[in-house]
C-alpha cells in the first residue's frame, strides 16, 4: 500500500468539512480545530464522523484555543466603537484585520477563532523554521 504524503504541515478545520463528512486522511500531518467548531456539530452524523476520525481514519484532531497558541504573550486592551475589548494579541490582530476588510460583520465567533488559531500556528511554524532557530 502506498504511503500518502501530506500536502500541508497543519490544517485548521472549520465546521464545513466535518458537517459534510469530508475525507481528511493524508491531507495534513496535523489537524486542529477550536471548541466553537465542535459546538456547531449538531447532528448525530457529523458528531459521529468527528469522533471516528481518529479511530477509523487515523486522523487526530487537536482542539485548541487561539490564545494558548499565540506566541505573542500578554493582553492588549483596545477601544473599538466605544467597546472595551480585552483579548490576546493574535485575536486582536484577526479582529482588526476582519474589520478593516469589512468581513467582521459576517464572521461568527467560531470563524474568528479559526482564523486566529491559523495565524497563531503560522507564527509558531515560521518561528520554529526560521534561520535563527535553525542556528541555535
Amino acid at each position: 500500500m502506498a504511503t500518502i504524503t501530506p500536502r500541508v504541515e497543519s490544517l485548521v478545520l472549520d465546521a464545513g468539512p466535518l458537517l459534510s463528512l469530508s475525507p481528511l486522511k493524508g491531507l495534513s500531518k496535523s489537524y486542529f480545530t477550536v471548541p466553537q467548531v465542535l459546538g456547531e456539530l449538531k447532528d448525530d452524523k457529523s458528531r459521529t464522523h468527528f469522533q471516528n476520525l481518529g479511530l477509523l481514519a487515523g486522523v487526530k484532531v487537536e482542539t485548541r484555543m487561539p490564545d494558548s497558541a499565540a506566541l505573542a504573550q500578554g493582553m492588549v486592551t483596545l477601544d473599538v466603537s466605544n467597546i472595551n475589548l480585552s483579548m490576546s494579541v493574535t485575536a486582536c490582530l484577526v479582529t482588526l484585520a476582519a474589520k478593516k476588510t469589512g468581513d467582521y460583520t459576517v464572521l461568527s465567533v467560531a470563524d474568528l477563532n479559526v482564523l486566529a488559531l491559523t495565524y497563531a500556528l503560522h507564527q509558531e511554524y515560521s518561528q520554529k523554521n526560521s534561520p535563527e532557530s535553525a542556528a541555535s
